[in-house]
């Protein structure tokens, strides 16, 4: 889906920048012994193929959804890239924010999305533990 680059890294780069804003350390220079492991602020990045989409997860620790009304910065210009988007508890804890971008699709017959927006859309599990 190469036609689909750009859209993705801009999707992709908004979803990742909330990501870091809402899950950000702090101190964003400190040393390194002052550095506790257990509250170090961790984001994954998952990305799926279908048929007729992509999809890009940002998982965060950060159990709060993105608020819908009104929009911030990062999720109005993921709207306006995106077929949808959305969000769900992570179970390994914070969420999962995903938006689904449209490909072409190959032949009229082909499958129109479907499934619950507030679930993973891919049924594949918790972004933060992709590999």
């Amino acid at each position: 889906m190469p036609h689909l680059e750009h859209v993705a890294e801009q999707v992709a780069a908004h979803l990742i920048a909330r990501a870091v804003k809402t899950t950000g350390h702090p101190d964003p220079h400190p040393r390194y012994s002052e550095i506790d492991p257990a509250a170090l602020a961790v984001v994954g990045v998952r990305v799926h193929r279908r048929a007729d989409a992509l999809i890009i997860d940002v998982w965060d620790s950060d159990p709060t959804p993105p608020d819908s009304t009104p929009l911030d910065h990062h999720m109005s210009a993921v709207c306006g890239l995106a077929r949808r988007w959305s969000s769900y508890p992570a179970p390994c804890g914070g969420k999962v924010v995903w938006a689904e971008i449209a490909a072409p699709r190959p032949h009229p017959a082909a499958s129109q999305p479907s499934g619950n927006l507030l679930e993973d859309p891919t049924g594949t599990g918790c972004a933060c533990h992709a590999a």
